[in-house]
């Protein structure tokens, strides 16, 4: 076999696996950080994330437009450190 062949099978393999990997969590959660589990209201689920609890909604890809949540509202950047 040539030494190209072998390059190509092989990059196939490797590129093939990149179907198999997991999606990224489409879950929505609050930029707060509680220092114990929070009691999360209807339809949200406590999450910790390194030293911080908070609250997270899951989404299933069939989102809907929650209108009792304020959109509007511009949050600044949280660093989960």
């Amino acid at each position: 076999m040539k030494l190209s062949t072998i390059f190509i099978v092989a990059t196939s393999v490797l590129l093939t696996g990149a179907g198999a990997a997991p999606r990224h969590s489409t879950d929505t959660c609050w930029k707060s950080c509680f220092p114990h589990k929070h009691q999360c209201p209807h339809g949200w689920h406590p999450e910790k994330h390194r030293h911080c609890w908070t609250c997270c909604k899951d989404h299933d890809g069939n989102f809907e437009y929650d209108y009792d949540y304020d959109y509007e509202y511009e949050y600044e950047l949280f660093d989960w450190q």
